[in-house]
């Protein structure tokens, strides 16, 4: 049931996108963690993040295939496999990707019920504070990217990038800008 929810809502997301999706359109779907990081934990070890956004990543490219058989879906990985960072938007930018969508799930304590959904854009915003535009862009990017200390190398990688220092915050709000112009 919670998985028919979450399809039914990224449909409708894609659907909306429908007006400026153009035949030469490519999505590149990113089915979030993978081999060694399992993402966030399941009861089962079948019902860990990982899993779960592989098989709701790849329901939904066959669902957006099927509605728009002109739109070109990539998948960052189709197994359970390890892609770095690096590597997720290195795919999105040699498939010169439209829509970038990556899909994770979040975690509850026991007894606690998920009702609704969380989804980030990478946008500007008007709202300011603690948890709200900038800020929350931050800190739930950093919270995701905290995966690079799996990677091999990852100093050398990302230039000696630690989420928890003032510079990266600098460096990543510049990024982001950077990104948001393009």
């Amino acid at each position: 049931l919670v998985m028919r929810r979450i399809i039914l809502y990224l449909l409708l997301f894609v659907a909306n996108l429908s007006s400026t999706i153009a035949k030469d359109y490519t999505v590149v779907i990113d089915a979030g963690h993978g081999g060694k990081d399992p993402g966030a934990p399941g009861k089962t070890s079948k019902t860990s993040e990982k899993h779960l956004v592989l098989s709701v990543s790849k329901l939904l490219g066959e669902k957006i295939k099927a509605a728009y058989p002109d739109v070109k879906v990539v998948y960052t990985r189709s197994t359970d496999v390890f892609v770095e960072l690096k590597e997720r938007v290195n795919i999105a930018k040699k498939n010169k990707a439209d829509l970038f969508i990556s899909v994770h799930t979040n975690a509850l304590p026991k007894g606690r019920v998920a009702r609704g959904f969380q989804t980030y854009t990478l946008g500007s915003s008007k709202r300011t504070g603690k948890n709200t535009g900038v800020t929350q862009n931050l800190e739930v990017a950093k919270r995701e990217n905290s995966v690079i200390f799996l990677e091999k190398d990852y100093k050398q990688t990302y230039h000696g990038y630690d989420p928890n220092s003032p510079e990266s915050d600098i460096m990543f709000e510049y990024i982001q800008d950077k990104n948001m112009e393009n």
